[in-house]
């Protein structure tokens, strides 16, 4: 064993070291944006409820304005909403929508909504942008996958990218 090599030669793993993708340095402004979540739920009447949250990198703005955009699959806007908030490392709620009568995702047809936000304090401007499906899943005991109410069938595989057929 070489002491001074690091990582170990005695891996069963390339041995090497340093970047191996393109990396950028991108500048976000304390209280900017850290991450958004758009979390969807089917509502008992069928429409759609989207709960939008967001983290913020910590910073001493108090209040910063949100811009919130949604498009539908088409990427055509179908909503925008305006408010304050106080960025808060934890995640937060920015806001709530419904949705009546939505376009579902399916294997078949892979339908993204998409939620763009822009927030703005004193600090400076941050921008994120996510793309989340609407669909329901039923596991029943002793029954087919359900996805959106209709069976799918599921398979699966092993596939090893070195080796095949010899992966642990």
């Amino acid at each position: 064993r070489d002491l001074e090599r690091i990582p170990s030669s005695l891996s069963d793993f390339n041995v090497d070291g340093g970047l191996h993708r393109p990396v950028r340095l991108v500048y976000i402004p304390a209280g900017g944006l850290a991450r958004i979540y758009a979390t969807p739920h089917r509502n008992v009447d069928g429409t759609w409820r989207v709960l939008i949250e967001g983290r913020f990198f910590g910073g001493n703005s108090t209040t910063a304005s949100v811009t919130i955009r949604i498009t539908d699959p088409n990427g055509q806007i179908i909503e925008t909403l305006n408010r304050e908030v106080s960025p808060a490392v934890e995640k937060s709620a920015l806001a709530e929508i419904t949705m009546k009568d939505p376009q579902l995702w399916s294997p078949k047809n892979p339908l993204l909504y998409g939620l763009d936000v822009a927030v703005t304090s004193a600090q400076g401007t941050s921008h994120a942008f996510e793309r989340f499906g609407l669909r329901t899943f039923e596991f029943e005991e002793h029954a087919p996958f359900k996805l959106n109410g209709e069976r799918l069938a599921l398979y699966g595989t092993h596939r090893h990218e070195d080796f095949a057929g010899v992966a642990s």
